[in-house]
């Protein structure tokens, strides 16, 4: 019996690691945090960290959403995931055409952009499966889950007996718990709804931008408003061809790639944070070069030939190769042709690491003179490396004093630094329930979720399907389900009971010593004074979008009203 689990175990991470491999180029982008904090599960620490904007999300990832905060999730298979607060989530599965998420508890809203995605919503109670282009919010309680459709259709497999509903946009909200299914009126949350609503107009705006958005992949279409606001694209002559590159205009002088962000370890991999506006896209796809004294970023392509200079679509932890000496490391970007090793296979340029590795490596590759070295122990303490980097180190010295390096983690400094999973520098300031973690490595289909009923997530400001914006098509249940052959008996409403209050939260209150104070205290001014160079020139533009926003907004209610 031992031998056939422990059979069982191996194919289950066999699978898991296939599935992952199979969908490393669709890894989500964490787009908006607005408010308190976002939680990351880490499974190798047995611990919560706190995540920021730009931080990936990918397979097996685990978040929750502190009180009074809303996040944003883009997945580049035309996927939008909004969490509202108090609110965990886990990803079952990102691919070219699914989306699937375990919403284990709290409010969620699901947007499929495009004809060809669909999305899988699993619960406690069942799972939903969209129809193309659907929108639809699924709120998860302890004993029930509410299912309401925006635009297309939901699929509803009951986890009682595998009954299936159907669940239209125009109709009832559907609601289910371990027994029974029921309907209701759909009631959404003003202000959930709203920030939903102002959010799509947002990036309505941003998608208006045009020049980028030829020279880029159609699952890369939203992140072309950010190289339109902060660099151009340049005719560059390049290896006896011309060639459309972009070139960062908003940067200071001395700027290169991976030089303002830092590592953090990720899916056993280092993993980089930017700090620019721009620097997702550019440093997650495509490659750099350095010619006529500029950097050059080469757009991710979507075929390959003997005349484009580039890699084709896919994602990437850091394409950078790594050198040491001593007690410095350094890093420094990959060319478009040149070979990208990982502990994992990510894009179809990435190679596992050899067994035995070629410590002279670096020699042979273009970009090598231009490594950023830091102290080892710096690695994961600063979220800039721009003012810890050595200045002026020589490129002789760079090719014959220093070696490749293959596995950064086996570092033994770098190994046993605590902070490698960190994405920020603070920690959390309040953790989830214990059993979040624990329950996010049962069975989808058998989970239970410590959180308080769904109609008792709400807030007292409530507003009919019928009565939000116009440009929201309500929803609408089907009222002929049948299962077999036999009409489904619906059941009356489930009677609302008394709100549970929510699992006690733990406040973690470690001292700090002066030290560490005096550390984080610098680290946050640099970035602080690093970003509002680039705040003041954006905050204004994005300022007006958010006003546009509203205006249009408003319109759409005065249009209702009429």
């Amino acid at each position: 019996m031992k031998k056939i689990i422990c059979l069982a175990i191996m194919f289950i991470l066999f699978v898991s690691a296939v599935v992952f491999a199979e969908d490393a180029s669709f890894i989500g982008r964490i787009t908006h945090i607005q408010g308190n904090e976002l939680l990351g599960y880490v499974e190798e620490e047995q611990d919560w960290v706190s995540l920021i904007e730009d931080s990936p999300f990918g397979v097996n990832d685990l978040l929750s959403s502190s009180e009074k905060t809303r996040v944003e999730i883009i997945i580049p298979n035309y996927t939008f995931l909004r969490m509202g607060e108090n609110t965990q989530v886990k990803v079952e599965r990102l691919g070219a055409d699914i989306t699937s998420i375990h919403l284990l508890s709290g409010t969620a809203r699901f947007q499929s952009s495009d004809f060809q995605t669909k999305i899988e919503v699993i619960t406690p109670f069942g799972s939903a499966h969209s129809s193309n282009k659907a929108v639809f919010d699924v709120i998860v309680g302890e004993d029930s889950a509410e299912f309401i459709a925006l635009k297309g259709r939901l699929d509803f497999v009951h986890n009682s007996g595998g009954a299936k509903y159907k669940v239209l946009a125009g109709s009832s909200a559907l609601i289910a718990n371990n027994i029974e299914i029921s309907t209701s009126e759909p009631l959404l949350n003003i202000n959930w709804n709203n920030w939903n609503y102002m959010r799509d107009n947002i990036w309505q705006s941003r998608l208006s931008s045009q020049e980028s958005k030829k020279y880029l992949p159609n699952n890369l279409a939203y992140e072309a408003y950010a190289l339109d606001k902060n660099g151009v694209w340049e005719n560059v002559y390049y290896r006896d061809k011309y060639h459309s590159f972009w070139r960062p205009t908003a940067v200071p002088a001395g700027w290169s790639p991976y030089s303002m962000g830092h590592w953090k370890l990720w899916h056993g991999d280092k993993c980089w944070i930017p700090a620019e506006p721009f620097g997702y896209v550019t440093h997650h796809y495509g490659s750099w070069l350095f010619t006529n004294g500029h950097w050059y970023w080469t757009p991710p392509t979507v075929r390959i030939s003997s005349s484009i200079v580039g890699i084709s679509f896919g994602w990437y932890p850091g394409r950078v190769s790594w050198v040491s000496s001593g007690s410095y490391i350094g890093w420094y970007p990959l060319a478009w042709h040149e070979k990208y090793y990982s502990n994992r296979h990510w894009g179809s340029y990435s190679h596992r690491f050899p067994k035995q590795p070629r410590y002279n490596l670096h020699q042979s590759h273009v970009n090598y003179a231009h490594a950023i070295i830091i102290a080892i122990d710096q690695l994961y303490r600063h979220q800039n490396y721009r003012k810890v980097r050595l200045p002026n180190i020589q490129k002789d010295k760079i090719k014959t004093e220093y070696r490749s390096v293959g596995r950064t983690n086996n570092i033994q400094k770098i190994k046993q630094d605590r902070g490698n999973h960190h994405f920020s520098i603070s920690p959390p300031l309040i953790r989830p329930h214990n059993s979040a973690s624990e329950i996010a490595k049962i069975q989808p289909q058998k989970k239970r979720v410590p959180a308080i009923k769904a109609r008792d997530l709400r807030q007292k400001k409530l507003v009919k399907q019928a009565h939000i914006s116009r440009s929201i098509t309500p929803p609408l249940m089907d009222q002929e389900k049948k299962n077999g052959g036999q009409p489904i008996k619906i059941q009356k409403p489930l009677p609302r009971t008394r709100k549970i209050q929510q699992p006690q939260t733990i406040k973690i209150q470690k001292p700090q010593s002066p030290q560490q104070k005096e550390s984080i205290g610098r680290d946050q001014e640099e970035l602080k004074q690093d970003r509002n160079r680039y705040q003041k020139e954006t905050i204004g533009r994005d300022q007006e979008e958010l006003k546009q926003a509203r205006n249009q907004y408003q319109e759409g209610q005065k249009s209702g009203r009429k």
